[in-house]
């Protein structure tokens, strides 16, 4: 019996302090207005004065504000001083319910032995006001059946992320297919361009009459057209030096048929055959070049 008295002081002796300490304990809450409104933030403060060795956890997001609903809290820095605590709380809060009066009591929780006590306020209450202070037996709803135009907010993240999209898919293409979408390209630049130049071409020969500016305006068309296929100043270069660059006899005979059909005492018309024969040695020329863009790696 002795024993089981002494086991009883001992646990007393050691529960006093946290007794003393609880009985401390007086948290404070209360609301910074008198009323509130349907859905309006109102503000309500909580504070406690406490022994500096105990810990005190306030209420977070997760606790039930009930009849309130919790929007956020302001922490503010806690004040010591050699014996005592303060720590304070400011909560924002909002309501959807519809009772005139409407009453909070908040916990703080003291953290001990690894458990923790709350210790409520007293409760605190508000007044809501009351918009429709009086329903009517029936409402008169008006009918309006006219059309409202409304403007539409243009959607900015689907445009960026379609665009992102749009761009990711191009750079994809270009790394996988950039080298055959060139390629085609090149060949369909080479088409049209030789296209072009076989129309006016021939529309110049069917027209060349006696005079020698006819046959140096048509020498002259071939030789722009041979200056873009081959890179080469075809049109500053005479009948030798362009037969230097491009070594071919049928292309050396007919140049210098022309040249003295121009230059000399020939008949412009019976040069339609060289000139014919220029031709087909520019459309020559653009087979090889297209083989080439086809064979490169």
């Amino acid at each position: 019996m002795l024993r089981k008295t002494a086991v009883h002081i001992f646990v007393s002796f050691l529960l006093y302090p946290a007794l003393i300490n609880a009985q401390q304990l007086e948290p404070k809450g209360m609301f910074l207005s008198d009323s509130i409104k349907i859905g309006e933030a109102v503000v309500y403060s909580l504070s406690i004065e406490y022994p500096r060795d105990n810990n005190i956890i306030f209420p977070d997001s997760l606790y039930d504000f009930m009849p309130f609903e919790y929007i956020k809290k302001t922490e503010f820095f806690t004040k010591s001083d050699s014996v005592k605590s303060f720590d304070s709380v400011v909560y924002y809060l909002s309501t959807f319910e519809v009772d005139p009066v409407q009453k909070l009591a908040l916990p703080v929780f003291l953290i001990a032995a690894g458990d923790s006590t709350g210790y409520y306020t007293m409760e605190d209450s508000i007044v809501l006001q009351q918009l429709i202070t009086q329903m009517p037996d029936s409402i008169a709803l008006k009918d309006n059946s006219e059309y409202a135009n409304v403007k539409l907010d243009f959607n900015y993240p689907y445009l960026i992320f379609g665009l992102s999209l749009f761009l990711l898919v191009v750079i994809a293409v270009a790394l996988i297919f950039g080298k055959q979408i060139s390629k085609r390209l090149r060949l369909y630049r080479l088409r049209k361009r030789h296209e072009k130049f076989v129309l006016i071409f021939n529309d110049m020969l069917n027209s060349v009459q006696d005079r020698k500016e006819d046959a140096e305006s048509l020498l002259l068309i071939w030789k722009k057209y041979m200056e873009k296929l081959e890179n080469a100043p075809f049109t500053k270069l005479t009948t030798k030096e362009i037969v230097r660059i491009q070594p071919n006899d049928a292309l050396k005979l007919n140049l210098k048929n022309i040249d003295k059909g121009i230059y000399g005492h020939g008949n412009i018309k019976n040069l339609a055959s060289n000139f014919t024969e220029l031709k087909d040695y520019a459309f020559e020329r653009l087979n090889v070049k297209m083989n080439l863009i086809k064979n490169a790696k």
